[in-house]
C-alpha cells in the first residue's frame, strides 16, 4: 500500500467513526427526549434551539437524521397553539419521514 493509499485508508475509517458516533448521539438523544415529562412554553423554546443546533452539526457531518429526531424538529417548530390542530397534517404532508409514535409524544408533553 503505498502512502497515498494509507492516508486515504485512515480518512475513511474516521470518517465513518465520525458518523458512527453521531448517529449513536442522535439516537441517545431521541431516546432521551422520550423520557421527557412535559415542557414549559420556554422549555420548548429552548429544546426547538437546542435541537436545530444539533441537527446542523449533523447534517455539516453529513449524518442523516434518524426519524424519531426529525420528527421532534419539525414538530417543535410549530408554535402550541398550531401544534395539536397541526400535528396530523404534518406528520401526513412528510410522506412517512416522521413518526406518529413520535408526534403523539410532542403533543402530549406540550399540550
Amino acid at each position: 500500500m503505498t502512502h497515498r493509499h494509507s492516508i486515504l485508508f485512515r480518512s475513511i475509517i474516521h470518517i465513518i467513526h465520525i458518523t458512527q458516533v453521531a448517529t449513536g448521539a442522535a439516537e441517545l438523544y431521541a431516546d432521551k427526549l422520550e423520557q421527557l415529562p412535559k415542557l414549559t412554553p420556554s422549555g420548548a423554546a429552548q429544546l426547538n434551539a437546542d435541537l436545530e443546533y444539533f441537527c446542523n452539526v449533523l447534517s455539516a457531518l453529513s449524518v442523516a437524521l434518524p426519524q424519531r429526531l426529525a420528527t421532534w424538529q419539525v414538530l417543535m417548530m410549530l408554535p402550541d397553539e398550531e401544534l395539536a390542530a397541526n400535528v396530523q397534517a404534518t406528520v401526513a404532508d412528510a410522506g412517512g419521514t416522521l413518526s406518529t409514535r413520535v408526534a403523539d409524544k410532542v403533543v402530549a408533553i406540550r399540550c
